[in-house]
């Protein structure tokens, strides 16, 4: 009976092993094209964010919500160019062992959803919400789908 134990609890420990999340590779214009699409509205933005107030320490699975200022431009058919200064509400999401973490103090293209509570940003452990650092080719991409132009998503994994 120990032994059966014992083998019962080694499957289970390396089955755990096995698992992984699989995540489509975010990209910028795919995020786009899924906030376009939504029946919610969104708000697609390049600037720095900066945490108002310190990120609590995770637990666990539990998702983390804290204020921010989401500093830099909103997407016009012109391109980025409307000034945007607000304060957002970012949040993280898991899935399994897997959870989205909070940028702070980085400037990136944010897709954010905007809810009764004002704008949110929703970090899940697959990203597609936030993308650092974007580069110049992403978000010209970003703002020729937004012309009524090509949408043309990264491909692939």
């Amino acid at each position: 009976m120990r032994l059966l134990a014992v083998l019962t609890l080694a499957l289970l420990t390396t089955a755990q092993g096995a698992f992984a999340l699989s995540c489509l590779r975010p990209d910028p214009v795919r995020s786009y094209e899924n906030a376009r699409n939504s029946s919610q509205a969104h708000r697609i933005v390049l600037g720095k964010i900066t945490l108002l107030t310190p990120a609590p320490a995770a637990k666990g699975q539990d998702p983390i919500t804290v204020k921010a200022r989401l500093k830099g431009h909103e997407l016009t058919t012109k391109g980025f160019t409307a000034p945007y200064d607000q304060t957002i509400t970012l949040s993280t999401s898991c899935a399994g062992p897997w959870c989205g973490s909070l940028p702070n103090d980085t400037t990136g293209m944010a897709v954010l959803s905007e809810h009764s509570g004002g704008p949110l940003l929703s970090m899940g452990p697959c990203g597609g919400s936030f993308f650092a650092r974007p580069s110049k080719e992403a978000l010209t991409k970003v703002v020729t789908c937004h012309r009524g132009g090509k949408c043309e998503a990264r491909r692939g994994r």
